[in-house]
């Protein structure tokens, strides 16, 4: 996330904020087939003075975009990502899908009774859990992070 050439500014906060990065473009990269070419811009930031930072910035607009094949061909040229996804990324198959019919009741119970109490303690219940909580008018997603605990959900109501 710094210029080579530009003093690293490294912090705990970094490390996993650029952890949860490379676990989504895993999550991303590995819906592509094998063997795809990596997009010109990265190729282009590489061949200049060796620019990662660009290549990097690059792969960020990939997946943004949703742009699995190139992001995996970037992934792969830049060196992040062999043949499978490393088994340190890869998300934990966990179903939270009652967690989250539970907190999209309770939300929209809130939306009536504007009383939120419930709400917040479920969410903050599920943060503490390592889970990534989404809300939007289109519903409620749930995401087990790198630091999901099961336990911490036993007995959540």
């Amino acid at each position: 996330m710094t210029h080579y050439r530009k003093p690293m500014d490294w912090t705990a906060e970094k490390a996993a904020q650029a952890e949860a990065t490379l676990r989504k473009w895993y999550a991303l990269a590995a819906e592509a087939p094998e063997g795809t070419a990596p997009s010109q811009p990265v190729v282009d930031a590489l061949g200049d003075d060796l620019n990662t930072h660009a290549a990097l910035s690059e792969c960020h607009q990939l997946a943004l975009a949703g742009d699995a094949a190139a992001l995996r061909g970037a992934m792969q040229l830049v060196g992040l990502m062999q043949d499978d996804v490393p088994a340190w990324a890869a998300a934990p198959v966990v179903d939270l899908s009652a967690q989250a019919h539970r907190l999209a009741a309770a939300r929209e119970t809130a939306m009536q009774t504007k009383d939120f109490a419930q709400v917040d303690r479920l969410k903050s219940a599920l943060i503490a859990a390592g889970v990534e909580v989404r809300m939007s008018k289109a519903g409620v997603e749930l995401v087990p992070g790198p630091d999901f605990d099961p336990a911490k959900l036993e007995g959540l109501e």
